[in-house]
This record gives structure tokens, C-alpha cells and sequence, in this order.
């Protein structure tokens, strides 16, 4: 079982470390998270080789606290453009355990097994929770695009080790064979996990790249967008929203934030509240108004309220409704 042990150990080493190269030098500041994730993943494993912890050992303690706010600014640089700044906020706990168990480990300090315990069962919850939290943004943002959807399966594996490092942990204090025998599952699924991002860049090595990969794949994507607005009318949808819109076209929200944004140079409410003002204005042109107001048809045409529909309108006509009425009868 020690023989089988260090194969797993070796094997999720190098591999991470083969893969964590080869993602950095593709240069793109995304990418390096993910080389980053993989780097410390191979130098955990070979930690616990007793030949390499002496060297390597300050240099790995405490690294797996940043695992998970990692894997979650990585799901942040997939969802916007302006996303590398709040990647601080969430390795500042990363940085001050870091801190604290280098300076333990540099001092000589030594510590209860009770404190050790609890930093163990602590980094994993504190990862398990980051785990969770990415699960639920990919499920509320219906993880559309295909980077988003291989992530969700990322973020599976990740659980998956956490938990089987959690009850490792705990069953170590009761029954060491049960204990070490999860532990070895754990780095197991940490293998999988190399293994699955390895096969995913040498299948599609731009999936996890620029997420506008979609749109260069399918340029008709502007055509598409346009026909399911004049065509089926989603527009009139009060509750129509990006991750709707997105969903339909096949993508994710942010490769439609870059088609609105870049190719149509148009804001995503801006242009569904055009369609409803063309809507209300056609609307307008007939005889409906001698039974309805102006503000019963904004509501008609997708508005949520009257006050979003008025600023609408006044917008797009430089007109209020009640103004450009006036107009129109004379």
C-alpha cells in the first residue's frame, strides 16, 4: 500500500508540474491561474515524499489554502473583463495563514496537535466553501459556455478531494489505515483532476482561453442574437435577462457581453429596450391608444414598471411619451 502510495504521489507531481508549465508559458494572465492551481497541487503531492518534504517543505506549507479563492477568481475572469483586481481580496486569509505557518515553522515553534487539527479541518472547509460558492454562481449562471461547463466539472473534482481529505483527517484520529487509505484517494482525485485539465488543452487547448472563442468559432452569433429578438420577440420578456439570452444563443454571458459590447457597441438593457420602444411606438401608430394609456402599453412591451419605461423612452426618443404624443398629433 506505502509502494502504491508514492506512485500516486509521484505521478500527481510530475504531471502537475509538466501541466503547470506548459500553462504559463501560454502568457495569458488567466492561464497562470491555472498553472498556479496545478504548481501547488504537484508540490503538495511531492511533499510528501520523505526525500523531498526537507526541501521543498517551507515552500509548500500552507499553498492549499489558495486553491479554492483561486479556482474562484478563475471562474470570475471567465464571467468579466475588469476581475483581476478583486483576486486580492480573496488570497489576503491565504496570505496571512502563509505567513503565520512559515513563521511557526522558521521560529521553531511548536505547536498542540489540537492546533494542528484544527488547521487541517479548517483548510478544508475554508476550500469546501469556495467549492460550493463556485457551484452555485455556475448553476445560477446556468454554465452555458463551454469553459464554464468543464469548470462545474472542475469544481466536482476539487469537492470530491476536499471531502475525502476532510474525513482523512477526521478518521485519523480514530483509525490511521482508514485514515491514510483516504488520504491516498484524495491525491488520487487531485491526479484526476491534473489528468482531466491535460486531456481538456490537448482536446481544445483555447477552452479555457479567450472567452470570446465562441464567437470566432460562429460569427453568424450577431444574426442569431438579432433574430431571436425580431423574430420570437423575447424583448417582451419584463423578466428577460442576459443569462436568458445567453442560454438561448448556446453561450456564455460573457462571450454574449463581448458580442453586445465589442461588435455591436451596445449595452445589453439599451438594446432590449430599444425593440420595446419600436414596439410601443408601433403601438402607438395604431388606434390602441383610445383604449389603453401610454404607460399600459410600455408595460405591454416588456417594461417592468412605469418609471424604468418613461427613462426609456425619454432615452431613446429624446422625448417623454406623453411629449412625443403631443408631437406626433400635430
Amino acid at each position: 500500500m506505502q509502494t502504491v502510495g508514492y506512485v500516486i504521489f509521484i505521478v500527481v507531481g510530475l504531471q502537475g508540474i509538466l501541466l503547470a508549465t506548459f500553462l504559463y508559458t501560454k502568457g495569458s494572465f488567466r492561464y497562470r491561474i491555472l498553472a498556479l492551481i496545478c504548481f501547488i497541487i504537484a508540490i503538495d503531492s511531492i511533499s510528501h515524499l520523505e526525500w523531498m518534504n526537507s526541501i521543498i517543505h517551507l515552500l509548500n506549507h500552507g499553498n492549499l489554502f489558495a486553491l479554492g479563492p483561486l479556482l474562484f477568481a478563475f471562474y470570475r475572469s471567465l464571467k468579466r473583463d475588469s476581475w483581476k483586481g478583486s483576486i486580492g481580496y480573496h488570497l489576503v486569509p491565504f496570505v496571512f495563514l502563509k505567513m503565520l505557518l512559515v513563521g511557526i515553522e522558521i521560529t521553531g515553534f511548536i505547536v498542540s496537535q489540537g492546533w494542528a487539527l484544527f488547521m487541517s479541518f479548517f483548510m478544508a472547509a475554508y476550500n469546501i466553501f469556495y467549492n460550493v460558492l463556485l457551484i452555485y454562481f455556475l448553476y445560477r449562471d446556468s454554465a452555458s459556455g463551454k469553459a464554464e461547463k468543464r469548470l462545474l466539472y472542475i469544481a466536482y473534482i476539487f469537492l470530491a478531494g476536499w471531502l475525502a481529505a476532510l474525513g482523512a483527517r477526521f478518521f485519523d484520529l480514530y483509525n490511521n489505515q482508514l485514515g491514510n487509505f483516504l488520504w491516498k484517494g484524495a491525491y488520487g482525485i487531485a491526479g484526476v483532476l491534473v489528468y482531466y485539465l491535460t486531456l481538456s488543452f490537448l482536446q481544445s487547448p483555447r477552452v479555457f482561453g479567450n472567452s470570446t472563442y465562441a464567437y470566432r468559432a460562429n460569427k453568424d452569433l450577431e444574426k442569431s442574437l438579432i433574430s431571436l429578438l425580431e423574430n420570437e420577440k423575447l424583448y417582451l420578456d419584463p423578466q428577460l435577462k442576459r443569462e436568458d439570452l445567453a442560454s438561448r444563443l448556446g453561450i456564455s454571458t460573457h462571450e454574449l457581453s463581448f458580442i453586445l459590447n465589442k461588435k455591436l457597441g451596445v449595452k445589453f438593457n439599451d438594446l432590449v429596450n430599444s425593440y420595446r420602444i419600436k414596439e410601443c411606438l408601433l403601438k402607438m401608430s395604431t388606434s390602441e391608444l383610445e383604449t389603453k394609456t401610454i404607460s399600459s402599453l410600455g408595460l405591454e412591451c416588456g417594461f417592468g414598471s412605469k418609471a424604468t419605461f418613461q427613462r426609456a423612452f425619454k432615452k431613446h426618443t429624446n422625448f417623454s411619451p406623453s411629449e412625443y404624443l403631443k408631437k406626433s398629433l400635430k
